[in-house]
Formats: C-alpha cells, sequence, structure tokens
C-alpha cells in the first residue's frame, strides 16, 4: 500500500507540470498529440506483456480505454490551451469526485463543499476575466469551450480510472500501450490527411526543431513516467486514497503556474484549497469499510 501511496503522490507532482508545458511550449495542436501518443507507445511496447495485449487490445475493455484516453488528451490540451493551467484542473479535478461519487455515495454533502473549493480556486479569475473583457463575446466564448473541454477531461479521467481496474494485468505498461496504441494511428492518419488537403510538404512537416524536442522530450521523461505512476497506483490503493490524493495535483499546478507562468494566487484560490483540505481530511478519517 505504502508503493501506491508513494506512486500516486510522484505521479501527481510530475504531471501537475502539464498544464504549464502546454502553454509554455508553441507548437501545433496536433504535433502536442502524436508525440504525446508516439512516446507512450514508443517506451511502453518494450516492457509489455503480448499475450495481455492480445486478450484486451482488441476486446470491449481495452477499446473503451483507448476511447477514453484519446476523449481525454484531446479536450484537455485543448482546455489547457483555452484556460489558465490553474483554472483548468479546478476543472479537471471533478473526477475524484466522480470516483468517489460512484463508490460510495453516503457523503454527498462533503462532496459538495469540495465541488465549492474547485468552484472557488476558479471563481476570481472569471470575475476579472468579465470585468477586464465584458464587451468582449470571443474572451467568454472561449472561457465557456474550455470550461467545457475540461469537464469532458473530467469525466473521461474517471472513466479511464474505472476501465484500468477493469483490465487484470500486474504489468502497468500493459495499460498504457492498449490506452495509446489506436489513438497513436488515429492522430497519425488525421496529420497525413491534413497535410495533403492543404498541400504541404511532409517532409518539412516532420522536422524536429528544438521546441518540438523538448515536448516530445517532456513526454518521454516526464509524462510517461507521471502517467506509469498513476496507473500503478490506482490498483495498490482503494478508491477513496487514490481520490484524496488526487488532489495534490491541484495544488501543484498552481504552485507551478504561479512559478513558471506568473499566474497570480487570490485569497479565494486560498480558501477553495482550505475547504478541499478540510473536506478530504474528514473523508480520509471516515471508516475504511466505507
Amino acid at each position: 500500500m505504502l508503493n501506491g501511496i508513494l506512486a500516486k503522490i510522484l505521479s501527481e507532482l510530475t504531471l501537475a507540470t502539464y498544464p504549464v508545458f502546454i502553454k509554455i511550449v508553441d507548437i501545433s495542436f496536433i504535433k502536442k498529440l502524436i508525440y504525446r501518443f508516439f512516446a507512450f507507445c514508443l517506451i511502453s511496447i518494450f516492457f509489455c506483456d503480448i499475450n495481455v495485449l492480445k486478450k484486451y487490445l482488441f476486446n470491449k475493455d481495452g477499446l473503451l480505454l483507448s476511447f477514453y484516453t484519446l476523449i481525454h488528451i484531446i479536450s484537455s490540451y485543448k482546455g489547457y490551451e483555452l484556460l489558465d493551467g490553474g483554472v483548468a484542473n479546478s476543472i479537471l479535478y471533478i473526477y475524484p469526485l466522480i470516483i468517489l461519487y460512484f463508490n460510495n455515495k453516503n457523503y454527498i454533502i462533503i462532496y459538495f463543499c469540495i465541488l465549492v473549493g474547485l468552484i472557488l480556486l476558479s471563481l476570481d479569475h472569471f470575475i476579472k476575466k468579465n470585468k477586464i473583457n465584458s464587451d468582449k463575446k470571443d474572451v467568454q466564448i472561449t472561457y465557456v469551450k474550455g470550461f467545457f473541454c475540461m469537464l469532458i477531461a473530467a469525466i473521461t479521467e474517471a472513466l479511464i480510472y474505472f476501465s484500468v481496474l477493469n483490465i487484470k494485468t500486474t504489468n502497468n505498461w500493459n495499460h498504457i500501450f492498449i490506452s495509446y496504441f489506436f489513438g497513436l494511428i488515429l492522430v497519425i492518419s488525421f496529420f497525413i490527411i491534413n497535410i495533403k488537403i492543404e498541400h504541404k510538404s511532409l517532409k518539412e512537416n516532420l522536422v524536429i526543431d528544438k521546441k518540438n524536442l523538448i515536448f516530445l522530450l517532456f513526454n518521454i521523461f516526464a509524462a510517461l513516467f507521471g502517467y506509469y505512476l498513476r496507473f500503478y497506483s490506482m490498483d495498490k490503493i482503494n478508491y477513496k486514497l487514490y481520490a484524496i490524493l488526487s488532489y495534490l495535483g491541484i495544488f501543484m499546478t498552481y504552485f507551478y503556474s504561479y512559478m513558471f507562468n506568473n499566474e497570480k494566487l487570490t485569497y479565494l484560490n486560498f480558501i477553495g484549497s482550505l475547504i478541499i483540505i478540510l473536506s478530504n481530511v474528514y473523508l480520509l478519517f471516515q471508516p475504511k469499510n466505507d
């Protein structure tokens, strides 16, 4: 169990950097997707069990995991581009609430308190955006688009959790490859078709400059590490502890966004954080059979 706790903590510390990198690295959206899927498939295939892949890659559980992953990555990347990192993750981190709710409906009031905390984390940003851009409908539309993208990302993240548990293997590299294999085929196919439609040179579009290389290496050495640890922790700790530890990620996102993207922290951020922390502490000390 201790290994699972440490894995979950390290995964959240690592993956909280994602919103920062999505904004800092200025490359095309489709290339961000390709580097993510390519890196995850390329590394994980060396550690997979062929028999497990044969069993799950083309069955319902494997296909659902692949579908949820594809939708999650597209929606989260787009949401991170449209919203500030901390605000985007405030919406994304509804996913632990979904996990908690579908495992135990006895603490609805506590779940509601956590939701209020998440709202407070992003409320100040929303108010400021409306004051500054009250006459700019395009800015408000962008915020709404970002909100729905991250809401989809939250729902699919919870579905990924349940899908991983349905695929019975102790080797979590299998989970990663199954999650990303079909997505890799789809995004590369879309990339090639798009180049042909626009009559561009495939050779020129495959050139990897410094920015592309940074994003690729980030996915290989940081993102993949973080997701492997997240998948590893899913069946090592119970759903309650998994969901509670997930909130470390949102606090670290605000910290990274403050450090690297100059996003400001406000009193509402602190109040929201306090509500989330107290609510999770309460859940943590409830009977284990809950």
